[in-house]
């Protein structure tokens, strides 16, 4: 298969037959809990994908991602192959690195950067976890992966004030900032898709959806670093709301309850 046929999302990430590429990276992340209900739903999913017949050519090999990869992101930092100044840190942030390199010099360089100005940042208690989000029946539209949308809820961490502070200290701040959207990617695709098989992965991973929990709790957010999109390295954990509850703080709950509009997504 010609990698031109791959959509552009996949390309920089895995070769066609599903190979991992290196692409390197950190970004700010939830780790899916371990004890989370959700994962049996992803598991679910990730076995009913696998045996749909177009599988091997659609998402083959590590383009079905594993466990180790199941991640919500909250806000990207700097990604190797990406070095656009849209996405790097802006004016009056990493001088002495611009200075020496510009925005395309050794990464390790942006990495230790980051790792500096995340690691000492003191979250503001309503931007610190547990978030807690709906998991949407409906799945985001599939181009380059497929995914599961999930939409904060009110009562918890309030990741759009997190994503604020992030912005703040590291001085990265995407066109997509304020339109960007939670999600799990459970894997990407390596080739063209047809209209059928499109409507053949909505119906079968919504079909699941069903009967996945309502919502997903996350109680630890970290900087962590990437080499393929196979595993998510901490870095820094930036706060962990186990911690929290162990110091004696707590808070006030979620609603469960509140309704969210589908053009919210």
């Amino acid at each position: 298969m010609a990698e031109h046929s791959m959509p552009p999302g996949s390309i920089k990430k895995f070769w066609p037959n599903g190979a991992s590429k290196v692409y390197r990276g950190h970004s700010v992340i939830c780790h899916l809990p371990e004890d989370s209900p959700l994962r049996e739903t992803i598991q679910e999913i990730h076995e009913a994908l696998a045996d749909l017949d177009f599988a091997s050519t659609a998402f083959p090999g590590e383009a079905l991602l594993p466990e180790t990869s199941w991640h919500m992101t909250v806000f990207i930092c700097v990604r190797d192959l990406e070095r656009a100044p849209t996405v790097m840190p802006g004016d009056g942030y990493a001088d002495d690195i611009k200075h020496m390199s510009s925005l395309t010099g050794p990464y390790e360089d942006w990495l230790e950067y980051t790792k500096s100005a995340l690691g000492d940042l003191d979250l503001d208690e309503g931007s610190r976890p547990p978030y807690c989000l709906e998991v949407r029946r409906e799945i985001p539209e599939i181009t380059h992966s497929i995914a599961l949308a999930l939409q904060p809820l009110p009562g918890s961490g309030s990741l759009l004030a997190l994503r604020e502070e992030l912005s703040e200290a590291t001085g990265i701040r995407h066109p997509n900032h304020d339109s960007f959207k939670f999600h799990i990617t459970l894997a990407y695709i390596t080739r063209v898709l047809s209209e059928e098989e499109k409507r053949d992965i909505k119906f079968v991973v919504e079909e699941i959806l069903a009967g996945a929990p309502d919502d997903v709790d996350f109680t630890e957010v970290s900087l962590c670093s990437f080499e393929d999109m196979q595993a998510f390295n901490v870095e820094v954990t930036l706060a962990d709301a186990e911690d929290d509850e162990e110091d004696g703080d707590g808070y006030g709950g979620v609603d469960r309850d509140h309704e969210v509009d589908a053009e919210d997504w």
